[in-house]
């Protein structure tokens, strides 16, 4: 499995569907999507189940180099192919749909690939093997014990800025005012409640308009971030799997916020399905 054009979110959906597919089949994973990234989880766990990350642009150059002279090796040597290859952009394709080859290898690139019922079966042990180091998990323990010793019901808000700004026209582009009417929505919602706020953001946060003794404005690393999320009581963001995967993680509840008009409810949080 190589390339991915995603964010973290993107990398950990299609690193877990690849996981979960060769995890029913005992079959071994070379995974070439996390990249840097995979340097946040444990390789030992990954190397225990069968999958192998390749974490460096370096080694993701390697890799590429010896599949395409392995693939010209065999072309030129072998009558029939060693590799069921296939490419897909964001276009959803189940790999219990592919066709293999007995004993083929196969070699994905693209973001759309998914094994959802796998996904389901192997759900525990995605969660164990995506479980952060301990350096990060130690951390994200400090700042939520910190947060429950105030006995708050925690609702964390991932404010999606970046590239949303021009993706689908800016559609799931919200300012600051629209998430702070999403505080206060969450407010009443939870009113009999202490109810603290993690707000997590992939720009820096102006702390001026979210001062307040209930939120914790977050400025960590982006993998604290995302394991911060995963230890609310629900989440609210717009469309992303960043959010998306925390809830998966956490088993959190989450609303998906499509427009700045939209009104919370208790029924529109919901768990999120990779």
């Amino acid at each position: 499995m190589q390339k991915s054009s995603g964010q973290l979110g993107n990398k950990l959906l299609i690193s877990a569907h690849a996981t979960a597919y060769c995890l029913s089949r005992h079959e071994t994973l070379l995974n070439a999507v996390l990249g840097y990234d995979a340097t946040y989880f444990s390789a030992y766990l990954f190397a225990r189940n069968r999958i192998f990350v390749v974490s460096s642009k370096r080694l993701q150059w390697f890799f590429s180099t010896c599949i395409r002279g392995l693939k010209q090796t065999i072309t030129i040597f072998r009558s029939r192919p060693l590799f069921d290859e296939y490419q897909v952009g964001w276009v959803h394709t189940e790999l219990n749909d592919l066709r293999r080859e007995q004993k083929n290898w196969l070699l994905l690139e693209g973001e759309g690939f998914r094994s959802s019922i796998d996904v389901q079966r192997n759900k525990a042990t995605i969660r164990s093997l995506f479980r952060p180091k301990a350096k990060y998990g130690k951390q994200v323990d400090r700042i939520i014990i910190s947060l429950k010793e105030k006995g708050a019901l925690l609702v964390g808000i991932h404010l999606r800025k970046g590239d949303y700004r021009y993706w689908e026209s800016g559609k799931y582009y919200f300012d600051d005012l629209t998430y702070m009417n999403y505080i206060e929505q969450a407010r009443r919602l939870f009113k009999n409640q202490n109810v603290g706020f993690i707000l997590c953001s992939d720009e820096p946060i102006n702390k001026s308009l979210f001062q307040s003794d209930t939120v914790y404005i977050s400025a960590n690393e982006v993998i604290v971030d995302l394991y911060l999320l995963a230890k609310c009581d629900y989440l609210i963001g717009p469309p992303s799997t960043f959010s998306g995967w925390a809830s998966f993680y956490g088993d959190v509840p989450l609303c998906v916020v499509e427009n700045k008009d939209v009104e919370l409810t208790l029924p529109s949080f919901k768990r999120y399905t990779l």
